[in-house]
């Protein structure tokens, strides 16, 4: 016999995992150490609930139990899955390589080195997917390599951290989940504050400036941090662990005790339409964007489309690029921008369109030109851009 977990949809978000959690629980008690877990009906899936799921699933099976996960029944569903690597991670399978238009997917990290790897390829693709006002992008990226790399630090677990990363240009958000399956905030700090005694205790204690097991290791900000940036933005922020959990919606945390998740879960969402006073969120600190600072050269910006794109025939790519390029140009305000061509055999008149007559439109001409050079610009692409700049100006 197994214990029997049903999702009856048509909806799975980080409530529904928390129930998946209180089933659990009772599974445990019962003295079961199987489950089957039944997503049938559900027709939606956030990824709040998705990943820490996946990365419990693999610690409950790395650690003796049985579970078996009936999928969604549309194939679509299955597919998305596949795409955006639950399915993987259930399997124990590797992650999918590469990333979508709007999503990193699930993947699992023990190192620095494949932790950067994956901060690196979320941070580029948030910055083709929309607009971010000023101090979003940068406020963001600072959260995501604080909480990620507490899993190398604090967690001390033989298993993976796992990340996802999601951007939502319809909704002009972005989000990040960070899941440990290690020994919990509560033990980490117990050390340093042994007069802590619950998890929710403990969870506050964390949220606090300046908590850190061990000053040799850490200053102990990330987690406050993060819930200023959040406040700051108007944004959403999501910690578990143990029993304790808080949510941060519409400006103040929410806190109490429910069912125990064995590790660390930190979500953050974050309105992309709204800036953010980094220095203010973070105590006075700026940090450096290390993401947009890979840009800077020995003339100002220098964005070699090249080793952006592979094809520049349509108003998709076009699109991309120009959120990519004015995010990196909002960080550094006062530098030049050097475009280079170099690699680009054909340019298509939508893609010039979509990528730099609608910069002109947007700057204005003599702005634009009085920042923007051109490098390795061929003479018909050069034509390209003296009608679509033309005509776009005359709209």
């Amino acid at each position: 016999m197994s214990w029997y977990i049903e999702f009856s949809g048509p909806k799975f978000g980080y409530m529904d995992y928390v129930y998946f959690l209180r089933q659990l629980d009772s599974a445990r008690l019962s003295g079961e150490t199987r489950l089957e877990v039944d997503f049938g009906k559900v027709t939606f899936f956030y990824p709040d609930g998705m990943a820490p799921f996946v990365a419990t699933t693999r610690h409950l099976v790395n650690n003796g139990w049985g579970v078996g996960v009936i999928p969604p029944r549309q194939k679509d569903l299955i597919d998305y899955w596949q795409t955006v690597g639950w399915l993987a991670g259930i399997r124990d399978e590797k992650a999918p390589l590469g990333t979508g238009s709007t999503y990193v997917p699930l993947t699992p990290y023990t190192s620095g080195e494949e932790l950067n790897s994956f901060i690196r390829s979320a941070l580029d693709l948030m910055s083709k997917s929309q607009a971010f006002s000023d101090g979003v992008l940068l406020a963001f990226e600072w959260a995501l390599n604080e909480i990620a790399d507490n899993v190398l630090v604090h967690a001390e677990s033989s298993e993976p951290g796992w990340l996802q990363m999601t951007s939502y240009p319809n909704k002009n958000e972005v989000e990040f989940v960070v899941v440990d399956t290690g020994r919990g905030i509560r033990s980490t700090l117990s050390p340093a504050f042994p007069d802590i005694d619950s998890d929710i205790g403990a969870l506050m204690k964390a949220i606090e400036k300046g908590t850190t097991r061990n000053r040799e290791i850490g200053q102990g900000n990330g987690l406050s941090g993060t819930l200023r940036i959040a406040r700051s933005a108007g944004g959403w922020a999501n910690l578990h662990s143990g029993r304790g959990l808080l949510r941060l919606m519409e400006g103040e945390p929410q806190s109490g005790e429910d069912a125990p998740h064995q590790g660390v879960v930190v979500t953050l969402t974050l309105p992309t339409s709204q800036p953010i006073d980094i220095a203010e969120a973070l105590w006075g600190h700026v940090p450096v964007p290390a993401f947009e600072m890979e840009y800077l050269g020995d003339h100002g910006i220098e964005f070699t489309l090249g080793a952006e794109a592979t094809n520049f025939g349509n108003r998709s790519t076009g699109e991309r690029l120009r959120f990519k390029l004015r995010n990196i140009m909002a960080q550094h305000p006062d530098e030049p921008v050097i475009v280079d061509f170099q690699g680009v055999d054909l340019m298509s008149a939508s893609f010039a369109d979509e990528f730099i007559a609608k910069l002109v439109k947007e700057l204005g001409y003599v702005a634009f030109f009085g920042r923007f050079r051109f490098r390795h610009l061929s003479e018909f692409s050069a034509q390209t851009l003296d009608t679509v700049i033309g005509q776009r100006m005359s709209v």
